[in-house]
């Protein structure tokens, strides 16, 4: 019986610490990102209850995505009304309140609360007593600093200046992200030095959608230069994608930017977006087993390795599913990928030719690539040489983490590279 009774609490005590590892493990894993039955983990995307559509952005009748209306009004209200965007909650997406914040971002430079490059332009021109018609815009551009076509930029008209006109051409490093405050970005840097910047970036875009505002607004702006921002992460495409009306490149939404076009295949609504995510990083729900083992990290991981090695029958993980997805996008890489890299960058300088500007295309590494190899970059674009890459740039140039952006320091050295480019361009 004494035995027993040694045995008992033998198992007891294994039991107590077992309970308490699988506790401290479930909150390791939840600091570091990991959701119960999630098993591919990724920044951008997560479960929810509810899939709710949130503000922000919209995609016109020429298939290019900006920014909605309603943002913009919201925005230049709360500028007008000199009030912070203090009314935020946690119902608000990551680029929600992002967008919502650019209204504090002006406000601060409108009273002062900025030192930067820009601050000190805005602080020069408002002092002019003879202020010209680039003064003026950029004096109305702090207080309304969505356009009418919905960017992040002075309006998209032909200025009449002796200045250099520079169309920006990019996705949200080109936008801004990550800069602590958005007049730290570097199209505010280049405005600074002075050129006339026109802002086309916006968030989780791509080349298609490059080439189509290209197209567009270089007729109307009539740029010296246009600078195609191409950023080594999202805008090495693998397939072909034609912008079309009303088709919104991504949907934001309170689990996460859902991109619409998926191993060439476009999703028509966000919850078919959804849906394939789900299919693609979490358990499959078929059977009771399956959804226990969803209900905490620890148990999803368990789940994770069982199905990787198949014991006990459980998986395979990767699904059939998953397995087919990215089977698609690597065969589609592989036959059309570099092709196209090479295409868009093509199709922008022949824009840039036919408006009478001259095209740059300017490459953004990754912050854990800064050393990739010209051989390499001339096979991502298919034998397209004519792209210019900053070798000077340092990690400590980048946020950490899973924000890969420019942080203030690699907004402002970029700017200064650009400037370096553009020179070098105008002086040939």
């Amino acid at each position: 019986m004494t035995k027993l009774k040694q045995y008992s609490k033998i198992i007891l005590w294994n039991v107590v610490i077992f309970l308490i590892l699988a506790v401290v493990l479930e909150y390791i894993l939840y600091i570091k990102g990991f959701n119960p039955g999630m098993i591919e983990n990724g920044y951008y995307f997560n479960k929810v209850d509810e899939l709710i559509i949130k503000k922000g952005y919209q995609t016109d009748s020429t298939g290019i995505t900006k920014i909605d209306s309603s943002m913009r009004d919201i925005i230049h209200q709360k500028i007008s009304d000199k009030e912070y965007a203090n009314y935020l909650n946690i119902d608000n997406t990551k680029d929600e309140r992002y967008l919502y914040k650019l209204s504090d971002h002006f406000l601060d430079v409108i009273q002062g609360n900025i030192n930067n490059d820009f601050s000190h332009f805005i602080d020069s021109i408002s002092h002019l007593e003879l202020k010209n018609n680039i003064d003026s815009t950029y004096l109305e551009y702090i207080h309304y600093p969505i356009n009418e076509d919905g960017f992040r930029s002075i309006p998209f008209k032909n200025h009449k200046t002796d200045k250099i006109k520079v169309l920006l051409l990019g996705d949200s490093f080109t936008w801004g992200h990550s800069a602590v405050s958005t007049p730290y970005s570097f199209a505010e840097v280049l405005s600074s030095l002075g050129y006339v910047v026109y802002n086309s970036g916006i968030t989780a875009t791509d080349p298609p959608q490059y080439v189509r505002i290209a197209e567009q607004y270089a007729p109307i702006i009539q740029p010296d230069i246009i600078i195609g921002n191409i950023y080594m992460g999202n805008d090495i495409v693998k397939w072909h994608r034609e912008p079309q009306a009303y088709q919104a490149v991504f949907y934001n939404t309170n689990a996460g930017h859902l991109m619409s076009d998926a191993s060439g295949t476009t999703f028509k609504s966000a919850q078919e977006v959804y849906d394939h995510y789900i299919r693609l990083t979490h358990i499959p729900p078929h059977s009771t087993f399956n959804r226990m083992m969803s209900k905490t990290r620890v148990s999803t991981l368990t789940w994770a390795v069982l199905g990787k090695y198949r014991i006990l029958g459980i998986g395979p993980w990767p699904n059939d599913y998953s397995i087919q997805f990215w089977k698609g996008e690597s065969e589609k890489w592989a036959r059309n990928g570099q092709t196209y890299n090479r295409i868009y960058q093509e199709q922008l300088d022949s824009i840039g030719r036919a408006n009478e500007a001259i095209y740059i295309s300017s490459i953004i590494p990754q912050n854990h690539k800064l050393d990739i190899s010209d051989t390499e970059l001339d096979s991502l674009f298919d034998g397209y040489s004519d792209y210019h890459i900053n070798r000077e740039f340092i990690p400590s140039d980048y946020q950490t983490g899973y924000d890969g952006h420019f942080n203030n320091q690699g907004h402002r050295n970029y700017a200064l590279y650009l400037d370096k480019l553009i020179q070098n361009h105008l002086s040939e």
